[in-house]
């Protein structure tokens, strides 16, 4: 093989590994299409309710399934992957007594949710306690990135300020709602 045949190969296959680098690179996701950039475009497209509002819960409602299983959907004012716990208590008693469910979920878009199934006999009024913690052990960076931790980007009013004598130290959410149920 002479030096030109042999440059002439070296370029060919150098053209080749470029052209193979650049198919390849165009196989691959972007990083805009990735599910953590989703989360990182949801939390920053989040913007918290004014300070004054005061609850981040925007709805709850309760149904039954076809299976007799109650599920509660709702909104909160909360950017979607936040973490948050859906308690379901009777209606009468102090609370934390008698915790008859649990969910524990994260926020769709929208900062819509649906908690259950819960196993609930009988109809009528029922408790919900909704609690969400803005710390690095509760959420996802992209959340914490959106509220703050403690939540100090969030509404004084809306939250239970964990100091409350002082309330740039944040606090978390903690409400108590009721929803009625209908018979199975």
């Amino acid at each position: 093989m002479t030096l030109t045949s042999l440059r002439i190969a070296v370029i060919g296959v150098l053209a080749a590994d470029i052209v193979l680098t650049v198919a390849c690179g165009k196989a691959e996701p972007s990083a805009e299409s990735s599910p953590a950039a989703a989360h990182e475009a949801a939390a920053d497209a989040y913007s918290p309710p004014p300070e004054g509002t005061s609850s981040l819960v925007q709805s709850l409602t309760a149904r039954r399934d076809s299976g007799g299983q109650v599920r509660i959907a709702g909104k909160i004012l909360l950017p979607s992957t936040t973490r948050i716990w859906v308690e379901v208590y009777p209606a009468t008693g102090a609370p934390q007594d008698q915790l008859l469910g649990r969910s524990e979920l994260y926020l769709d878009p929208g900062g819509t949710f649906e908690a259950g199934p819960f196993t609930l006999s009988g109809a009528g009024p029922f408790r919900v306690q909704v609690t969400s913690y803005f710390s690095r052990s509760w959420q996802p960076a992209d959340v914490l990135r959106a509220v703050g931790q403690k939540g100090t980007k969030l509404p004084k009013s809306a939250l239970k300020l964990d100091d409350p004598r002082s309330p740039i130290a944040g606090g978390h959410l903690e409400y108590s709602g009721s929803v009625t149920i209908g018979s199975s």
